[in-house]
């Protein structure tokens, strides 16, 4: 398990993960990949500007439709949930240690500062910002 040894906080050792949760994690980021990559990242940003609109391929289509019917929501539900499981879990481990409001409020921030310098300079899709300004 994930114990203070001399006051210091381990990481969790391989056989002290759960492996389904990290199956779902990878199952529920695949889901959110092909979100993006059919919804978000097909599109230009100037296509607004283009002179016509492209046709989208019958098999495209299809794939788009299956996509945003089995995959949308369900995908990044399922990875919301599991970041509010992981970080429940992260709280129960370092309540052993006396510092884990220190340690959650640092991890969050961290993930502030990253979820910000992904949603101001690269894509205005970021969820990890969300994910700290939440909890």
């Amino acid at each position: 398990m994930h114990s203070p040894i001399h006051g210091t906080i381990q990481p969790v050792t391989a056989t002290d993960r759960i492996h389904a949760i990290d199956i779902l994690r990878g199952i529920a980021l695949f889901g959110v990949l092909a979100v993006n990559l059919v919804e978000e990242f097909r599109i230009s940003l100037f296509q607004q500007f283009l002179p016509y609109q492209p046709r989208v391929p019958p098999l495209g289509s299809a794939i788009g439709h299956f996509i945003s019917t089995f995959l949308e929501m369900k995908a990044f539900a399922l990875f919301s949930i599991l970041f509010g499981v992981g970080l429940a879990i992260q709280s129960e481990r370092l309540s052993r240690s006396g510092s884990r409001r220190r340690l959650l409020v640092r991890r969050l921030a961290v993930l502030l500062v990253i979820g910000l310098a992904h949603l101001l300079l690269i894509w205005n899709g970021d969820i990890l910002t969300e994910y700290a300004l939440a909890v």
